[in-house]
């Protein structure tokens, strides 16, 4: 009885020592986070290490995060670490919040040595506007708006219709990949008492951001 004890706490000493076992040297990995588009840095951007091992058909298993940092204003992070022997695969990659449309592609480290990687993040804006008639005159006041990524030279209006004394709603609008810190423009018309009057404006649109615009007539 007393040998099957002592083998089994040698078998759970020596299985603790390779799950646990970490290599020697450390590894660096240093960086950049920038936007696709605009090509400016990502500030605040989670930056995630993760270990895995992947099989002969290229299915990743046993993945796991080793730790997670946040880029400074300038999108650049900075970290050292040892990596675990089990894992033959070491990853980096940046995410930011939930209105970011993808997170960057996977890049892989090389275990003991200095790696530095540019992190390209695909990213979208999102915009919420704020539709409200403030000052009706009579039911029959209308207001038609509608927006571009380019500048606004039409002299009618082809977009979204509102008619009435109690007009007050919120659209959200989605930049696509090409759009993001850049700027989106608005034109609407509005007509009460007969008479119509014209506006224009713009919003910029940061990456990785929801930004409200109050579109009051």
């Amino acid at each position: 009885m007393r040998k099957i004890i002592y083998f089994l706490i040698v078998v759970l000493i020596a299985s603790c020592f390779v799950s646990c076992k970490k290599s020697k040297n450390k590894t660096f990995v240093s960086g950049m986070v920038y936007d696709t588009h605009s090509m400016l840095p990502v500030s605040n951007a989670d930056i995630i290490l993760e270990d895995f091992n992947m099989s002969s058909t290229l299915i990743i298993n046993n993945e796991h995060e080793v730790l997670r940092l946040k880029s400074d204003n300038d999108g650049k992070f900075n970290l050292e670490y040892y990596p675990d022997v089990n894992y033959t695969n070491h990853s980096i990659r940046a995410e930011k919040t939930s209105e970011c449309s993808a997170s960057t592609l996977n890049s892989s480290i090389h275990p003991e040595r200095k790696n530095y990687f540019k992190l390209r993040m695909v990213s979208q804006c999102h915009v919420l506007v704020h539709i409200k008639n403030v000052s009706p005159y009579d039911a029959n006041d209308e207001m038609c708006y509608f927006r571009s990524p380019w500048h606004i030279t039409n002299t009618t209006c082809y977009g979204f219709s509102f008619t009435g004394t109690n007009v007050d709603i919120t659209q959200t609008v989605s930049s696509d990949n090409s759009q993001a810190n850049q700027y989106l423009y608005f034109k609407w018309f509005v007509t009460k008492n007969n008479i119509e009057n014209v506006y224009q404006d713009s919003i910029f649109m940061p990456s990785c951001d929801t930004v409200v615009y109050n579109l009051f007539y």
